[in-house]
C-alpha cells in the first residue's frame, strides 16, 4: 500500500546566527554614520528649543518685576504729590484770607509749618523722581513683553533649523535691553518669581 505524503510546510524559516551575521555585514558604515549625525542634529535642535523656553521664562519674570516696580513707584509719586498739592492749596488760601484780617499767632505758626511741609514734599518728589523712574520701568516691561511674544511666535511657527539664527538675534536683543533697563530691587524680583509656572515641563517642539 502506497502512503501519500502530505505537502511540506512553506512557512517562514527561522533566522539562525549565521543569517544574522550576514545581515549585519550588509549594513553600510555610511548608513550608521548618517544615523549618528541625524541623532546629533535632533539633540542640538531640542537644546535650542529648551534654551528659548528658558529665555522666555526669564523674560517673563523681568517683565513682571518691572511692572511691579512701576506700580510701586507710581504709588509713591502720588503719596508725595497729593499731600504736597493739598498743603500748598491750604497755605495759599490761608494767606489770601489773611490779607483783610489779622490772624492769631497760632494760626501763623500752623500756616508756616504747613508751607514748610508742602515745600519738603515737593522737594522730595523732585529729588526722588518717582514718576520718571516708574515710566522707565513701564517702558522696560513693554520691551520685555515684546521679546516674550517674539519667542513664543518663533517657537510656534519657526522650523528647528531656523531657530539657531533666531536664538542669536533674541540673545542680542535681551543683552541690549538688560544694559539699558533700570535696576530692580530684591523685593520686586522676589514678588515677580512667586507665581507658579504650570507650563514648565510641557512644550511643543516645532516639526522639521
Amino acid at each position: 500500500m502506497h502512503i501519500k505524503r502530505g505537502r511540506e510546510h512553506d512557512g517562514p524559516r527561522s533566522c539562525t546566527m549565521s543569517d544574522a551575521d550576514d545581515v549585519h555585514d550588509e549594513v553600510d558604515e555610511d548608513d550608521l554614520s548618517e544615523v549618528g549625525v541625524r541623532e546629533s542634529v535632533v539633540g542640538q535642535d531640542e537644546r535650542i528649543v529648551d534654551l528659548l523656553i528658558d529665555w522666555k521664562h526669564r523674560v517673563e519674570d523681568r517683565k513682571r518685576a518691572h511692572l511691579l516696580a512701576a506700580t510701586r513707584l507710581s504709588a509713591r509719586h502720588y503719596q508725595l504729590g497729593v499731600p504736597a498739592v493739598v498743603l500748598s492749596a491750604i497755605v495759599g488760601s490761608t494767606v489770601f484770607a489773611s490779607l483783610d484780617t489779622s490772624i492769631e499767632l497760632g494760626a501763623k505758626v500752623a500756616v508756616g509749618i504747613t508751607s514748610v511741609l508742602a515745600a519738603v514734599l515737593a522737594a522730595l518728589q523732585t529729588v526722588l523722581r518717582y514718576a520718571e523712574r516708574a515710566e522707565k520701568h513701564r517702558i522696560a516691561a513693554a520691551q520685555y513683553n515684546t521679546i516674550h511674544r517674539h519667542i513664543e511666535l518663533s517657537l510656534a511657527t519657526r522650523e528647528l533649523d531656523a531657530l539657531v539664527e533666531e536664538a542669536a538675534d533674541i540673545r542680542a536683543r535681551i543683552d541690549e535691553l538688560e544694559t539699558g533697563a533700570p535696576d530692580l530691587t530684591a523685593r520686586a524680583w522676589r514678588e515677580a518669581r512667586q507665581p507658579a509656572r504650570s507650563f514648565i515641563g510641557s512644550r511643543a517642539v516645532p516639526s522639521r
